[in-house]
């Protein structure tokens, strides 16, 4: 299938998830330099390469309405949109995101660094956990961040569906997205699955973009994305072998 309705919003987005991936890189090596201090180092460059992808997003990605249109179905998204928002400005109250994905976050920063929790044992590095310490740091809701991700999410399975279809079937696609009831329970939680579903989709879809466009450049766009989003998730790195045997098999083609 020939790649077609190429769109602007999906390289925003794309920018959008490399500026997050470079924001949990500044936050991991100040964390660490609370063991190592010359890790502290990095920050500053992981916050310098965040802000120069935010300027290229804004400089060079320009949105028009050919890249997005209005469609009555949007309306039907607007009740889940405010009911989402109330969830996530709401305190928490989920076992999960009380008692670790924000639990762990507020210790490191109150300890100014990583620190060992015997209550708390990880299987995986706590990538999501990381976009929550900026919010807490700030006094920011941080469930936000996450609600943010579920429009996100949305809005990539809308850029995904308009460029091999079109703009109805991609309206469609994207509302029942973000109306599934896993999306409305997680956009009000402090979990971290809406992150991991992002970057997993994007990076699959920069490398299906890689095959039939036979671009290496996104070929390491699509390694990235996927590997940043298997460090979210214990079970990240079976989308790792997944992404493997589906690249391997395109290129057989």
């Amino acid at each position: 299938m020939t790649s077609r309705n190429r769109n602007n919003l999906e390289n925003l987005l794309i920018c959008a998830g490399l500026f997050f991936i470079a924001i949990v890189m500044s936050v991991y090596f100040y964390l660490m330099g609370g063991i190592f201090r010359s890790f502290r180092m990095l920050t500053i460059l992981f916050l310098v390469i965040a802000i120069v992808v935010l300027i290229a997003g804004h400089l060079f990605v320009k949105i028009s309405k050919k890249d997005i249109r209005f469609h009555w179905l949007f309306l039907l998204a607007i009740p889940f949109l405010f009911f989402n928002l109330i969830g996530a400005i709401s305190p928490v109250t989920d076992t999960d995101g009380a008692g670790y994905h924000l639990a762990m976050p507020k210790i490191y920063l109150q300890k100014d660094g990583f620190v060992y929790h015997p209550n708390v044992i990880s299987n995986w590095p706590m990538s999501g956990e990381m976009l929550y310490v900026p919010l807490i740091y700030l006094g920011v809701p941080p469930k936000l961040i996450h609600f943010f991700f579920g429009i996100l999410s949305a809005l990539l399975i809308y850029c995904i569906t308009k460029r091999y279809f079109d703009h109805k079937v991609a309206a469609w696609a994207s509302v029942i997205t973000y109306t599934i009831p896993m999306v409305v329970l997680e956009s009000g939680i402090a979990y971290v699955d809406l992150f991991f579903s992002f970057y997993i989709v994007a990076g699959l879809y920069c490398a299906y973009r890689a095959i039939d466009e036979n671009s290496p450049w996104l070929f390491v766009l699509s390694s990235v994305l996927i590997g940043f989003g298997a460090s979210i998730k214990w079970h990240g790195p079976i989308f790792v072998a997944l992404a493997f045997v589906f690249i391997s098999i395109a290129l057989k083609k």
